[in-house]
């Protein structure tokens, strides 16, 4: 079950290209930046690999990948694509990731970080749900949003199921009673 394609977009005399590849459990991605006149040989290059525990996912993880993708194919022919799969399983997730999900209404927001972007995804549990993606001028202004998107979403009843809970000021070290020293036994008289 190999396959292979491309995509690619043009702008300015700029080609961005992106290459993937399926091979029984991996993925691999190749994105390619280069001017248009000096050709790919001299391109500014990004290589991934990514191999996953079956077949089946890693047909998956390609799913998702080019579910993300914009540009235009050039190369290949790509896999039919469920509009109402999820890819809560194979998605790429870093240290920022969270996951909530409200019991009562079974709504999921997945909350994650891209450099100085917050990616939110929110909809029903079981479905892709919708991708909304905001950029910040740079990340110092990104973590307090970040951090107020999390605390309102617990406030609003949602418990978080997937990403360490956010580390409150008590839990950093500050604020807390410094312990008493322990008292010396008394030696015993005989």
């Amino acid at each position: 079950m190999a396959m292979k394609l491309r995509y690619q977009r043009v702008e300015n005399g700029w080609a961005y290209d992106s290459e993937y590849e399926l091979t029984q459990r991996t993925v691999r991605y190749v994105f390619r930046y280069y001017k248009q006149a000096d050709g790919p040989e001299d391109a500014w290059t990004v290589r991934t690999n990514r191999t996953l525990a079956t077949p089946a996912l890693a047909a998956k993880y390609l799913r998702w990948s080019l579910s993300r993708q914009t540009d235009p194919l050039i190369e290949g022919e790509p896999p039919a694509l469920d509009a109402n799969e999820s890819f809560q399983d194979v998605k790429d997730k870093t240290k920022a990731y969270r996951y909530f999900v409200h019991p009562r209404t079974k709504h999921f927001v997945d909350l994650e970080t891209d450099a100085s972007d917050l990616i939110l995804c929110q909809g029903t549990v079981g479905t892709p749900g919708t991708e909304e993606r905001t950029h910040y001028d740079w990340e110092g202004e990104l973590r307090p949003v970040y951090k107020a998107k999390c605390e309102e979403l617990v406030a609003a009843g949602y418990v978080l199921k997937e990403g360490k809970p956010m580390a409150s000021a008590k839990a950093k070290g500050k604020g807390k009673a410094k312990a008493k020293p322990a008292a010396k036994a008394k030696p015993k008289k005989r």
